[in-house]
């Protein structure tokens, strides 16, 4: 006997938009819920693409096509169907990345080499630069900088650092490219899980009949095969009801899959030391230092700080995590035989991911340096860290942190009890020479960094990377250095022979003529390379007159007034 229609949607409909509260209550309620469910999404099909004609036949056939599209082994749909699906997919980009490489290899030997690649990518790194409505071209230092950009991203895939890449590395940088394969959420399948009714794993042609039944009951009310007008409507109301709950479904589906997904990298790329015994473990976190260093990570194109950390007298060994947002030495002292792993990170990073960090005080077996970034909590704006983050990084160890210490700006800090001070006479500094050119430009060093210049021995630096001395220092300590050895000196004329230069400029068109004025003038006098970090408060305005080599590195957001006459 058939249902009469509106009984069928007295039963069903209460259910069908009931929220999931109810179906928590029982194991019957579960399958309700699923049932409902299922049930709205056939109304939401209905109603939709597959059933934009009146006749509801035409719908079923078209309902028909969509489950043969996702039946792909024929056997019913099910995991292996959209597993096999996801594997085509992650294949094709695996193929796509090959090929990328393989575009670069002019000589068809199978292997791209740095000149290849050089070779292909000029014309890119020589392209005009559009800023701020303009089109500028680009200076030699800018076209050096970007090909070794282009190139280096291309390179990143060369794991042996021989400057070649190989057909195996090709195919290793397209397994670490390619998507991850694993069969979709419901909410990106074409026929979804919870239409398997006797939930064997397969939704059969049959149980997708049923439920398709089932919502065709819902909407034909009077049973005569076609959809009247209101008919319709009453669909899409039920549909769009339907339709907007699964929208919020997915969208925490797929927030939740891409924490997932961002977790398992993370967890993978962050392998941390073991916990000795019952350590302590704790985790600092700061944003910047307070002094600069002397010395140099992976380049002088960075500006690295020191930071001190004093180790408290007690018995019980220390787990150390340090983070930062800037490039740091870090500098132990004290009881420093507490500290039985001492994990450092920074989110500046070398291009080939390598973090620009530094350890004094330890030897090198107990220092650990992570693999990716984000390994490590990073401070965040009004002193906090995020609780993610935190959860992530205590699964990595393995066990909970015992004490958070976050800050913005550290001079030293006390482990494990956290005191930190803000201020801070740090040994070993450089002091500042007087009645030098430079002079002015020293006491602005110590108005940004009140903990100065701290002068660093190379060799006692654990880091993952090279370490230096500066050839040039970084910030105002760099162009006090410049002006002090006559590479740099300052503008002695009148600042307004310069507007004509300026406003003729497309290159300073983006910078207002009382920006490029209000700094102070430096002539470069010869060649040098620029200091880094000469970003925001720290930038200043340099004249390059007609004959002087162009400067080495970044000048930031440094000015380069280039006059065509001698200033």
């Amino acid at each position: 006997m058939k249902i009469p229609a509106t009984l069928t949607t007295a039963i069903l409909l209460p259910v069908l938009f009931a929220g999931t509260a109810i179906a928590q209550d029982t194991p019957s309620a579960d399958q309700a819920a699923s049932e409902s469910r299922a049930v709205g999404w056939a109304l939401s099909k209905i109603v939709g693409p597959a059933g934009r004609q009146s006749n509801l036949d035409q719908t079923r056939d078209a309902m028909r096509k969509i489950f043969l599209a996702a039946d792909i082994n024929g056997g019913g749909v099910s995991d292996a169907d959209y597993l096999l699906r996801a594997q085509t997919h992650a294949a094709r980009g695996r193929a796509s990345t090959v090929s990328g490489i393989l575009l670069l290899d002019i000589d068809g030997d199978g292997a791209v080499t740095r000149e290849e690649i050089e070779s292909q990518m000029g014309g890119r790194a020589r392209a005009p630069i559009p800023a701020d409505g303009v089109t500028l071209e680009p200076t030699p230092d800018q076209i050096r900088q970007r090909l070794e950009t282009l190139v280096g991203t291309v390179l990143q895939h060369d794991r042996d650092g021989d400057s070649v890449i190989v057909f195996a590395e090709m195919l290793a940088a397209a397994g670490n490219m390619a998507p991850p394969v694993e069969p979709p959420p419901d909410s990106s399948r074409q026929i979804p899980s919870y239409l398997d009714k006797d939930g064997d794993g397969t939704v059969t042609m049959e149980e997708y009949s049923a439920v398709l039944e089932q919502a065709i009951a819902i909407i034909d009310e009077d049973g005569d095969g076609t959809l009247s007008p209101d008919e319709k409507a009453k669909g899409n109301e039920l549909a769009r009801q339907f339709i907007s709950r699964e929208t919020g479904e997915r969208r925490a589906e797929e927030k939740a899959r891409r924490q997932r997904e961002l977790e398992r990298k993370l967890i993978e790329g962050c392998a941390m030391p073991e916990v000795p015994g019952d350590a302590r473990i704790l985790l600092l976190a700061a944003y910047e230092g307070i002094a600069l260093s002397t010395v140099s990570i992976g380049g002088d194109d960075e500006v690295v700080q020191v930071i001190d950390v004093h180790i408290e007298e007690g018995d019980r060994p220390l787990y150390v995590v340090v983070g930062s947002h800037h490039a740091v030495v870090w500098r132990l002292s004290g009881a420093v035989g507490r500290v039985a792993v001492f994990v450092a990170d920074s989110q500046k990073r070398t291009r080939d991911g390598r973090a620009r960090i530094g350890v004094v005080g330890l030897p090198k077996d107990r220092v650990h340096f992570t693999g990716m970034r984000d390994c490590v909590p990073r401070y965040e704006e009004g002193g906090r860290i995020k609780k993610s983050q935190r959860e992530v990084m205590e699964r990595v160890i393995g066990r909970p942190v015992d004490d958070t210490v976050v800050h913005y700006g550290i001079g030293q800090a006390s482990l494990p009890g956290g005191a930190i001070k803000e201020k801070h006479t740090y040994p070993e500094t450089v002091t500042p020479p007087k009645g030098t050119p430079g002079e002015p430009l020293w006491r602005e060093m110590l108005h940004y960094n009140s903990g100065g210049l701290v002068r660093i021995e190379a060799e006692s630096v654990v880091s993952p990377l090279p370490v230096g001395p500066y050839e040039v220092l970084p910030q105002e300590a760099g162009l006090a250095q410049l002006l002090d050895e006559g590479a740099l000196g300052p503008y002695g004329k009148d600042r307004s022979e310069l507007l004509e230069t300026i406003e003729n400029s497309p290159e300073l068109s983006r910078h207002p003529t009382s920006f490029v004025l209000g700094r102070a003038l430096l002539v470069i006098q010869r060649k040098i390379a620029f200091p880094a970090g000469l970003a925001g408060a720290h930038s200043v305005t340099f004249v390059l007159p007609p004959g002087v080599p162009e400067p080495d590195g970044n000048p930031g957001h440094s000015p380069v007034i280039r006059p065509s006459a001698d200033p």
